[in-house]
């Protein structure tokens, strides 16, 4: 594929297949994601029919750096024949004394054809492709290049003839003159070169947009350090197994992922996760493959091995987003199926109402060919990949990994986030702080001795709690637990209540004392016995994280299961300006739905198996990358670092995305709005602006370089938090340097 106008082709040829339900054809990476039942192979024969090829991803092959190095000889060979055929047409006309040679009609033209000969050659490609498209009625960029080159081509070798025939029949000074200089030889090779220039400049853009994955991949080293055989072996890490046991010594990269089982030590995840600092490890730890230890000695056992492993899932992902297609891009989609038919029309037009003006075939062609060329679809088709491939890549790197580029382009306009509580907003690990109770053993004993049965996060600290003042659990019957409410059972015969105040109050116990923050309460036989408070502290950045959401002009929310008291506290703390407090898990979800109803575009943040109703309901649905496998699956953007201010940065990162593709849009379009009339000769009668072919090819390769180019400058863009990291790290190395 070369042009938006192939994509286009590829997709409707595809969708008609049946059991495709969707299909996103990606220019930029020549490829396509399939949604349905049907086969690879159907897949494959509609794409051929409609003149391309095509074959399953697990099939492909990696190109060699030998296809690259042949479409640079093959430019270098092009610009060989191209100067000295320029200046011998130009020459005149740029005041360079040729009479000696010009005066030779036949030679002089001959000397230009053969060096043309070579360029159509070294391009021929663009023939063989382009009327091929042509044939089957789905003409594209290529048909363009093609058929311009054609004529110009075509158009010279009859004026070619035509000399070599008046000079045999000795016509003339003046006749062999005025068809020597009715070639347009030069004009057909700088179109082909040209073209090929900008194609090569633009594939090395495009190398440059897939960089992230690149060294994403590369941070794995290559081989492995493992106990075998109760020695050391330096084997492939992709021939280490599940199981095995690595070694890694300071300097090192981690080769796999893994659980840590002797040692400790420090490691930068920088490069993985974006996490600026060095953090602890030690045994029972978990590491990630591509981290660094920068200090210390660890041995892991593996964990995950080839796809499996975080940094594949990364780059994975990375991919998949950059595959998928912007709701914003169906525009351009739509343009491009009727763009090249629109441009050929105009073309012949172009052509027949200046012959009918000037009854001049040279000039009509050269307006017909400058039309042609000027226009071919490249920067359309590019606009939109080239930048959600930047963004997604430039989000890998800061440890914010998007899943599809809908969701890029959603996070642009959210304008309300809602945040879960604990482990999202607050560190989730919650300890006791007080008991008030009368008999605070007999509570603490109770409450152990049901809590032990529970996985909840609370219910941790009441263990923690009690096993430090040394307390023994009691043998507990008839466990249950009450979603949303806490835990029922029997301890000494006695019906033991151990949760919130809603569980005690509907089972008809008075609470004389009722607690600040997260309290649990406890009663037995129907008595009240007393209440544990505890509290999650938030995390540091999470004041900083609704700060900056603030000034961005987005409103925060939260919804908490647990009590009102405990989620003032925390709203208080951080500053979020609104919260539900007591929300069941499947509550979560309608209150999204409300506030999308309501008008707002509106974003979820979450960590746990209960908040992944709402991450799915929610326009884009945010996971803390610490959180449950369920939640991240049901995510469409997972923040690595379990960050709360990146929840800002993802949002910045998609308007930034947003801001180019817009950009580029308008770049592409705005170019063929301006140029095609310009070629067209509109501008001619009134002051004589005229395109020379060889400048409108020159014109539609610079509009693609300059596409790409400016999707680039994504990697370069920063937020208002790195930008004041960066301002705080200049006036430290001044402070320093003035010490």
């Amino acid at each position: 594929m070369t042009c938006s106008a192939c994509s286009a082709r590829v997709q409707r040829a595809v969708e008609k297949v049946d059991g495709v339900e969707r299909a996103d054809v990606n220019l930029l990476t020549n490829s396509m994601t399939v949604e349905g039942t049907a086969t690879d192979a159907a897949v494959c024969r509609a794409v051929k029919k409609a003149g391309y090829g095509a074959r399953p991803y697990s099939d492909a092959v990696e190109e060699t750096d030998k296809g690259g190095l042949s479409k640079k000889l093959r430019l270098i060979l092009s610009f060989v024949f191209l100067v000295p055929l320029f200046f011998l047409a130009m020459g005149p006309m740029m005041g360079i004394p040729m009479d000696g040679l010009t005066n030779i009609h036949w030679l002089y033209v001959t000397i230009q054809f053969v060096l043309t000969v070579p360029i159509i050659v070294l391009n021929f490609y663009y023939f063989t492709n382009g009327y091929k498209s042509l044939f089957k009625g789905a003409p594209n960029m290529n048909t363009l290049i093609a058929v311009g080159s054609s004529v110009a081509f075509l158009y010279s070798v009859f004026s070619y003839a035509m000399v070599v025939y008046h000079t045999a029949v000795g016509s003339s000074h003046e006749v062999l003159h005025e068809y020597a200089h009715r070639l347009y030889f030069e004009s057909a090779g700088m179109i082909l070169t040209l073209i090929s220039l900008g194609k090569y400049l633009e594939a090395i853009s495009k190398g440059r947009t897939t960089s992230a994955i690149e060294k994403l991949l590369r941070l794995a080293p290559d081989e492995a350090t493992v106990w075998r055989d109760g020695q050391e072996c330096v084997v492939r890490s992709d021939e280490v197994l599940l199981g095995e046991t690595v070694i890694v010594r300071t300097g090192e990269r981690i080769p796999l992922d893994g659980r840590i089982v002797e040692g400790r030590g420090a490691i930068d995840a920088s490069a993985v996760t974006g996490e600026s600092l060095p953090q602890a490890a030690e045994v029972g730890d978990e590491v990630v493959g591509g981290t660094l230890l920068v200090g210390g000695y660890i041995e892991f056992v593996v964990t995950a091995v080839g796809e499996d492993t975080a940094l594949r899932k990364i780059a994975r992902f990375v991919e998949e987003a950059a595959s998928s297609k912007a709701p914003v891009s169906r525009l351009a989609d739509k343009i491009s199926g009727i763009f090249v038919p629109t441009v050929m029309g105009i073309a012949a037009i172009a052509f027949v109402v200046w012959m009918i003006v000037t009854r001049d075939l040279a000039f009509s062609l050269n307006i017909a060919v400058s039309v042609l060329v000027i226009s071919c679809p490249c920067a359309l088709g590019l606009a939109t990949p080239v930048a959600i491939m930047v963004g997604t890549g430039k989000g890998a790197e800061k440890g914010i990994l998007v899943k599809n580029a809908e969701s890029l382009e959603t996070l642009h306009k959210i304008d309300v986030v809602v945040f879960d509580k604990t482990g999202t907003v607050t560190e989730g690990n919650p300890s006791v702080v007080s008991v008030v109770s009368e008999d605070v053993d007999r509570t603490m004993t109770i409450a152990y001795s049901m809590e032990k049965l529970s996985a909840h996060p609370l219910s941790a600290a009441i263990c923690a709690e009690a096993e430090r003042m040394g307390l023994a659990e009691k043998p507990s019957e008839d466990f249950a637990e009450v979603a949303g409410r806490g835990l029922t059972g029997k301890v000494d015969g006695k019906v033991v209540l151990v949760g919130n105040d809603r569980l005690l109050l509907e089972s008809g116990v008075d609470l004389p004392y009722r607690g600040k923050g997260t309290t649990v309460y406890v009663a037995a036989g129907g008595e009240y016995l007393g209440a544990i408070e505890l509290a999650d502290r938030p995390k540091d950045s999470a004041k900083r994280a609704v700060e900056r959401l603030r000034e961005m002009g987005v409103k925060t929310v939260l919804l908490t299961g647990d009590n009102e008291s405990a989620a003032k506290e925390v709203c208080d703390q951080v500053g979020i300006e609104e919260y539900r407090a007591g929300v069941f898990p499947e509550q979560k979800a309608q209150y999204v739905d409300g506030y999308k109803r309501s008008g707002g575009s509106v974003a979820m943040v979450g960590d746990g198996i209960n908040d992944a109703p709402a991450l799915t309901v929610a326009d884009v649905g945010i996971a803390i990358g610490a959180g449950t496998d369920v939640a991240i699956e049901s995510a469409d953007v997972v923040l690595v670092k379990s960050d709360p201010t990146d929840v800002a940065e993802a949002i910045t990162l998609g308007r930034q995305t947003m801001r180019i593709i817009r950009q580029n849009l308008f770049w592409a379009f705005g170019y063929n709005v301006l140029g095609i009339p310009i070629a067209a000769g509109v501008l001619y009668p009134a002051i004589g602006l005229l395109l020379n072919p060889m400048i409108a090819a020159a014109c539609m390769s610079l509009s693609s370089v300059t596409v790409v180019t400016n999707a680039l400058r994504l990697r370069k863009m920063r937020s208002k938090r790195e930008k004041a990291k960066k301002r705080a790290a200049k006036s430290e190395r001044k402070r320093a340097e003035k010490k």
